[in-house]
């Protein structure tokens, strides 16, 4: 079947939201907008249902019989899929730590200088460039407590 090694990895990357983004931070989000959370769940949904319906329609007998009719053999999609869980976790895990690094603490200090007492932080996003004289760092940390949040832009230079 096709579509499985796609859903396996979209189901893997559902399972480890929680990894990549905090709890606190998703369950804010759906509070405040649930009309985004709705929207992007239809999304994912009609995605998923659209490839297992791809992957069952391949997978029917007349098609079958027609692969085979024309030489085409059957492939095990079992290592495809194990290939799409493998490089989400991979993903994720590297993900992790990155925003778990000396850089994303230092983004976290800038952005709680900017949005003051009160607010959780997670970085969202980092970007490190780096040549022969120096390093620079830009990026995005969320800002979010019960009322609202903010997406804080950072920025340094280091030589």
């Amino acid at each position: 079947m096709v579509g499985n090694p796609l859903c396996a990895a979209i189901v893997t990357l559902l399972a480890a939201w929680p990894f990549i983004q905090p709890l606190g931070l998703t369950l804010t989000q759906i509070r405040l907008d649930p009309g985004a959370f709705s929207t992007a769940m239809v999304l994912v949904a009609f995605v998923l249902g659209l490839l297992l319906w791809f992957a069952r329609e391949l997978g029917r007998e007349p098609i079958q019989a027609a692969r085979a009719s024309a030489g085409l053999k059957q492939r095990d999609m079992r290592i495809p899929a194990a290939i799409g869980v493998g490089l989400v976790v991979v993903i994720v895990v590297g993900f992790a730590f990155f925003l778990h690094s000396g850089y994303a603490e230092r983004a976290k200090v800038m952005a709680k200088q900017q949005v003051g007492l009160g607010y959780q932080l997670h970085v969202n996003s980092l970007n490190v460039d780096t040549d022969s004289q120096r390093t620079v760092v830009s990026g995005v940390v969320i800002a979010w407590n019960e009322k609202e949040i903010r997406y804080v832009q950072v920025h340094w230079e280091e030589r």
